[in-house]
């Protein structure tokens, strides 16, 4: 029936994707026991991924346009999509199991607004099955994000209300964009649930195309933003300032080490700022390497 809605959207972003995006839909397709819908909106690739999207005829919707960003194919494809509830995969993404179906079921049983999976994080060379430490709030899983890992889009279903009603994703922003929605979302203290019904696969190839390989000062300019922005976030949902800098320091700190192995100094005068906006004062870590560090510096402490 044409007409019904399916029980998940499945939007994908596609750029420059051609070596993965057939696995990303064949996967959601292979889903059983929910019923889905695939957008895949192509942002002007330049490589053959529209000849692979022109393969599945009438099983996706799918549509090309200028390159515009992840955000704003992410922002198209939400405005397309019938379904309750929406996941946001990446091209080069892929699930597996039962994830949809449980993912479903757990947002509609617990009547939550945002479900975490497992994902399995994959390289060409092994994998690492994760999951998040479940019957946590809002607000210590904001805490948690900034101080362990994140849960990448592949292991997050929303109900698609929520994120018509946080303002959808921000086309500014090149780098962090699924940091800053999540944190965003949890800022106005959602219902929350958590699944262990298959998993999302976050696929971290090495192709030079990866917007995180990136390391120019636009795009490190854009980290910071969002850093600043979840300060607020956090100051949002009630936690106190000096724990929220706490937890931000830590971080800036993490970047501005990350930085420092890079050839930009001015990627690596932007961390540094950062750190100290939130009362970050000299190095964190280990003994030697606060002590190499505040001998020849941080960033030759990196190189070296």
């Amino acid at each position: 029936d044409e007409t019904k809605a399916p029980d998940v959207s499945v939007v994908i972003p596609c750029y420059n994707a051609e070596r993965w995006v057939g696995r990303a839909i064949d996967s959601v397709l292979a889903q059983e026991g929910v019923t889905v819908e695939v957008i895949v909106i192509d942002d002007g690739s330049t490589d053959g991924s529209v000849d692979v999207l022109r393969r599945y005829e009438d099983r996706i919707h799918w549509e090309t346009g200028p390159n515009r960003g992840a955000c704003a194919a992410r922002n198209r494809g939400l405005a397309l999509a019938r379904g309750e509830y929406v996941m946001f995969l990446d091209a080069d993404d892929y699930v597996a199991g039962t994830f949809l179906f449980t993912a479903a079921n757990s947002l509609s049983e617990q009547k939550s607004e945002i479900s975490f999976g497992r994902i399995s994080i994959e390289t060409d060379d092994a994998s690492e099955l994760y999951m998040l430490p479940p019957d946590q709030t809002a607000k210590s899983l904001m805490l948690y994000f900034l101080e362990n890992r994140f849960l990448p889009p592949c292991g997050t279903i929303w109900r698609k209300n929520l994120i018509f009603e946080i303002g959808g994703w921000n086309e500014d922003l090149r780098r962090f964009q699924d940091y800053e929605i999540v944190f965003r979302a949890l800022s106005k203290n959602p219902q929350i649930t958590f699944f262990n019904g298959g998993y999302g696969v976050f696929y971290q190839h090495t192709s030079p195309n990866r917007i995180s390989f990136r390391m120019d000062q636009a795009t490190i300019e854009d980290q910071a933003s969002v850093l600043r922005l979840i300060y607020q976030y956090l100051l949002d949902i009630g936690i106190q300032e000096d724990i929220a800098k706490r937890a931000l320091r830590l971080r800036a700190y993490g970047f501005w080490r990350t930085c420092s192995q890079s050839n930009s100094l001015n990627s690596c005068k932007v961390a540094k700022n950062l750190y100290s906006e939130f009362d970050g004062k000299g190095h964190i870590g280990s003994l030697p390497h606060r002590t190499l560090s505040n001998i020849i510096g941080l960033r030759a402490k990196e190189k070296f």
